[in-house]
């Protein structure tokens, strides 16, 4: 008998361990995805905000040069 319950808490023991680490990688893997997103939206975000500090570069470079001209 003394066996028998021995093996029966190994087994619920090996059970929720395997339960767990499922759990746990389903998880892990919700949280990647997500982060791949937000990712991507911020390199797209990136994108715009250095396309408009182009254009404010190119903009008070044309007024340095009209007020260098004056």
């Amino acid at each position: 008998m003394v066996i028998e319950t021995g093996i029966a808490a190994i087994f619920i023991t090996v059970l929720l361990s395997i339960i767990a680490i499922s759990f746990g990688y389903g998880m892990l893997t919700n949280k990647v995805s997500s982060n791949s997103s937000e990712i991507k939206e911020m390199k797209m975000q990136d994108k715009v905000i250095e396309k408009k500090l182009d254009d404010l570069r190119m903009l008070v470079q044309t007024i340095v040069t009209k007020l260098n001209k004056q």
